[in-house]
């Protein structure tokens, strides 16, 4: 469990308070620079294509709706 605000499923007001008032350090601050050029292909579960995303469902209201019944 986590301390992300908005979120459902995470700790307690109290736990989260008492984390975020502990000074955290990093133990190798010169690593905090590196940053990955691709994901490690190992890491992956499934290897298939990418699905493609659904549209927004805003378009929807968008579409010129004819009526159902005789004019």
């Amino acid at each position: 469990m986590n301390c992300i605000l908005g979120l459902p499923l995470q700790r307690s007001p109290e736990e989260c308070k008492a984390f975020f008032l502990k000074q955290h350090s990093c133990p190798y601050p010169s690593e905090l620079n590196i940053v990955p050029c691709k994901i490690d292909a190992s890491a992956s579960t499934e290897e298939s294509e990418p699905m493609a995303m659904a549209p927004p469902r805003s378009y929807a209201a968008l579409q010129r709706h004819r009526p159902s019944g005789p004019r």
